[in-house]
């Protein structure tokens, strides 16, 4: 994380979209972007911010380009009453130690929102260094520098900064220059976020989508820029141009793709920046994080990345920055589950099996069989399998009619009758039919359908941290205990937490809250029950 220094300023906070800290509602997301002319000459982008009413108020923040990828974000937060004051945002682009480019804006704050001002080195801006008070616009001339009204700014969900202001007024009733949807100006704002659509449990965080599939929200635990908050659920600036289609989390990594199969993702020991990064070139029908690595189908194959010491990436050597394909392929996969060092594929074509690979202690790829293991078939004995999920050292898999789970049974996640240690796959004995199942460490559940208006989730495993949800630890199977009947539509565990989404679009989650991975309004360190997640 970059210093800030200190002094007197405008506290300037770098996006990095997970900070730890809990995102304010009021604040400035300054976004800095060049054309191709600036980018490709530039070294560093320089951003300053200072106060036009006190100048001794400033801060200035250096991105090297070699480090950062464009566009730069920056948030602006106000304090000690900066909330009422205008201030000016400059980006300079420096060939080494000498400035060749600069753009200027005035701007200010709205209550209890969150707006963008986007800044960007036009390529005609080149050697035009313009007076304090200018700017330079696209065709290059120095002119007056842009005084932005902060109501004509849109908000961090696309919305209107100040809505009272597209019938002809500010929010104080004065006048204002704010142009009408109707004329081309600002779009009309999105219809308001109803519920929840989709949720995935990382490690020790949790990532959801709202309904209007535009935004994903993250929280808790966040070392490596897996996700954007602590406390509350904060948006993920996830630079996709379609509406969500699918999300997966893991443990240093989260990544969302859209219905026109982008991918964006954040996160991890080995990332370039410090917010959600496109995979250019890549679409990922299928996708799945594990601990420090991930897995997916690109144009029918299998293509990885990450860490690859315990075989993650077969075909590979060393930590692999970008998606590969593996070497051998898998038969083509209908579904891909990525545990913490081992990834399973499901093919429809192969129905009741497997082929799984990478670590092999506890027989999370096959019993016996020395780490690393490359792609090997594993028979499950199921029909055509419809839901399947690599925990943190074991899997399971149902065809809707039986769950199978093998790999570590030492909390008794994949026979909660059996033996500890390694295990075969293994019927669970529980009965369906099943939409789905979920995995963490130590930690298994399963989406049972029990009619078209209501469906249980069961757990089975470890219970120290109240992960399977029933309140008692008394039975090796539980119920997770939701006060009322739940039509429950999908379900994700993480190592000490699952959650559940409803098909009404509320969100549930249960286990481990020592990181937050739980957000609402409960501050203790475990729920051993469901406890709603509150809409942002």
């Amino acid at each position: 994380m970059m210093r800030i220094p200190r002094g007197p300023r405008i506290v300037l906070m770098l996006l990095v979209l997970g900070a730890c800290d809990k995102t304010p509602r009021t604040q400035v997301m300054v976004e800095v972007d060049a054309q191709p002319v600036i980018a490709m000459r530039a070294d560093v982008i320089r951003v300053d911010v200072e106060s036009i009413e006190d100048p001794e108020r400033r801060y200035d923040q250096s991105f090297v380009l070699s480090d950062v990828s464009l566009p730069i974000q920056v948030a602006l937060v106000p304090k000690d009453g900066d909330s009422d004051r205008l201030f000016r945002v400059s980006a300079t682009a420096l060939d080494g130690s000498t400035p060749f480019a600069v753009i200027r804006a005035r701007s200010g704050y709205v209550a209890e929102k969150t707006v963008r001002l986007r800044l960007v080195l036009y390529d005609a801006c080149e050697d035009v260094l313009c007076e304090v008070d200018q700017t330079c616009d696209e065709a290059g001339a120095c002119v007056a520098e842009e005084a932005v009204d902060p109501c004509s700014l849109q908000t961090i969900d696309g919305g209107v900064a100040c809505p009272g202001a597209m019938d002809g007024g500010t929010p104080d009733g004065s006048d204002s220059d704010v142009p009408d949807a109707s004329d081309g100006g600002l779009p009309d704002a999105p219809p308001p976020i109803t519920g929840w659509a989709s949720v995935a449990c990382g490690s020790y965080h949790t990532c959801a989508i709202v309904d209007d599939r535009r935004w994903t929200y993250c929280w808790g635990y966040n070392p490596l820029a897996q996700c954007t908050g602590t406390e509350d659920p904060a948006p993920v600036t996830q630079a996709l141009s379609d509406a969500v289609g699918w999300l997966t989390a893991g443990g240093e990594m989260s990544c969302v793709g859209d219905e026109g199969r982008q991918t964006s993702c954040w996160g991890g020991r080995n990332r370039t920046v410090d917010y959600p990064e496109q995979l250019i070139d890549f679409e990922f029908t299928e996708l799945s994080v594990g601990a420090a690595h991930a897995c997916g189908v690109h144009s029918g194959r299998v293509h990885c990345w990450g860490e690859n010491a315990l075989g993650q990436v077969p075909g590979s050597t060393g930590t692999v920055l970008r998606p590969v394909e593996i070497d051998p392929q898998p038969p083509r996969p209908d579904h891909v589950s990525a545990g913490d060092s081992f990834t399973c594929t499901a093919a429809d074509a192969e129905p009741g099996a497997v082929v799984c690979w990478g670590r092999n202690d506890l027989g999370q790829v096959r019993m016996g069989g020395a780490s690393p293991m490359e792609p090997t078939p594993l028979d499950l004995g199921l029909g055509r399998i419809i839901s399947l999920s690599a925990g943190a050292t074991h899997a399971c898999a149902t065809d809707g009619t039986d769950v199978v789970c093998w790999g570590d049974n030492s909390e008794l996640a994949v026979d909660p009758m059996g033996a500890t240690g390694p295990s075969a796959p293994t019927r669970v004995d529980i009965a369906g039919p099943f939409r789905q199942v979920a995995t963490g460490s130590g930690l298994s559940c399963a989406l049972q359908a029990a009619s078209e208006r209501a469906s249980e989730v069961v757990c089975w495993g470890s219970d120290s941290n109240g992960q399977r949800g029933d309140g008692t630890d008394l039975s090796a199977i539980s119920r997770v205990a939701f006060d009322a009947p739940m039509p429950i539509a999908e379900i994700s565990a993480g190592y000490q937490h699952a959650c559940a989404v409803t098909e009404d679009g509320r969100l549930f989650c249960w286990g481990r809250n020592m990181e937050r991975q739980l957000a609402g309004e409960s501050l203790d360190a475990e729920e051993d029950g469901p406890i709603e997640i509150p809409l942002p």
